[in-house]
């Protein structure tokens, strides 16, 4: 069950979710629309609505439906099946519905971490969107609204910019022995155009991904090698051995990775 490291608790979700199909690809802003009641509805049984994240007035961050389920927030699932969702307590109530600055500035700090889990690359306003923008409603209202692009210009001041892919330079043959050593993760780190440290890092990872075309979570399993190992004209087996290793490392010599 996946939540951000950086929530403080969870509330039920009492099973109020789907799975969800497909990848994660935007986030969706909510506002409670009032400065209390909002934990005790997401958390009824009997009220159909949840939400993936809340964030209170004093910056606590509280999980409610994993990342991997689709949560009942935004009004259908062709909303939410995308999308994580984010419901905010309000500091004021109405005509204003303001937000506190610890609210606000764990606003940010939970968008950048989503983004940067799920691959998001720069922020835009497709990626982070407010619920009226999916239903007929004002939320998440006149405070909040208005400042999804300074949120996104402020998560992208704190994101990684992919570097744009070099020309590999030729650095000599690898030896093809199906050994994944320091000099193969080194010639596979030029071609992705990341630091050439030698090192399969999480930054490395990712960049694999986005190279391959698959979910750029650093984690590396049977659908990313499965992916490699199309890539590299290898039995797709989703196991990643020295048959995989010495297929890449005859890719990278030939240029054709």
């Amino acid at each position: 069950m996946t939540f951000s490291s950086l929530i403080s608790g969870t509330i039920p979700h009492h099973n109020k979710y789907n799975l969800r199909s497909g990848h994660v690809t935007r986030i969706i802003q909510h506002h409670w629309a009032g400065t209390a009641g909002g934990i005790e509805r997401l958390s009824n049984p009997k009220e159909k609505a949840s939400a993936t994240y809340i964030v209170l007035s004093d910056g606590r961050i509280l999980g409610q439906v994993p990342e991997e389920y689709r949560p009942w927030t935004s009004g259908g699932s062709s909303a939410d099946n995308p999308s994580i969702t984010i419901e905010c307590q309000n500091s004021t109530g109405a005509p204003d519905y303001k937000v506190s600055d610890k609210a606000y500035a764990s606003l940010i700090r939970l968008v950048v971490d989503i983004a940067n889990r799920h691959g998001f690359g720069t922020l835009t306003r497709t990626k982070y969107c407010g619920h009226r923008e999916f239903a007929a409603t004002a939320c998440p209202g006149p405070y909040l609204y208005p400042r999804l692009q300074a949120i996104c210009d402020s998560a992208n001041g704190v994101l990684p910019h992919p570097t744009p892919t070099p020309t590999p330079t030729p650095v000599g043959k690898l030896v093809v022995d199906g050994s994944f050593g320091p000099l193969t993760i080194k010639a596979l780190q030029r071609n992705l155009g990341v630091e050439t440290d030698g090192l399969f890092g999480p930054n490395t990872k990712k960049m694999l991904q986005h190279f391959l075309g698959v979910k750029a979570d650093g984690l590396i399993g049977p659908i990313t090698i499965k992916a490699l190992q199309r890539h590299v004209g290898v039995t797709a087996d989703g196991s990643w051995g020295p048959i995989t290793t010495s297929a890449i490392q005859r890719n990278l010599n030939a240029g054709t990775f």
